[in-house]
């Protein structure tokens, strides 16, 4: 599997957020192919940080029926990752996107967006 593919995103609730901020625990969202490896691997990749330990959950799907005689809703299955980092290690999973660094960027948002001069009424 192509491990740009295995991570989908965070996992953000209440409980996920303590285990970040209490234990170093970070709960992702991942393919429901991926193994622990690939987990690992792609977290080493794309963040970074070393991996220590890595523990999956799996969802099974569900079947919801709305209403007395309405339709069957179909969720699929889901699995999640809980990524254990080392000693030191940090994930910032919700960090913004930081600005334009290079120069080309950078004037192309000027010219969309000039500073305006301050006008003086006498």
């Amino acid at each position: 599997m192509n491990l740009s593919h295995v991570l989908l995103g965070p996992v953000v609730t209440e409980k996920a957020i303590r285990l970040s901020e209490e234990k170093n625990q970070h709960v992702l969202s991942v393919h429901s192919d991926a193994n622990k490896k690939e987990i690992a691997q792609a977290v080493e990749i794309f963040f970074g940080a070393k991996v220590r330990e890595v523990k999956i959950i799996k969802m099974p799907k569900k079947i919801r029926v709305r209403g007395k005689f309405g339709p069957q809703v179909k969720r699929k299955e889901k699995k999640k990752a809980v990524v254990r980092l080392a000693e030191g290690q940090s994930l910032d999973l919700l960090k913004p996107a930081p600005e334009p660094r290079l120069k080309k960027d950078v004037k192309k948002l000027e010219k969309k967006a000039p500073e305006s001069s301050p006008v003086s009424s006498s």
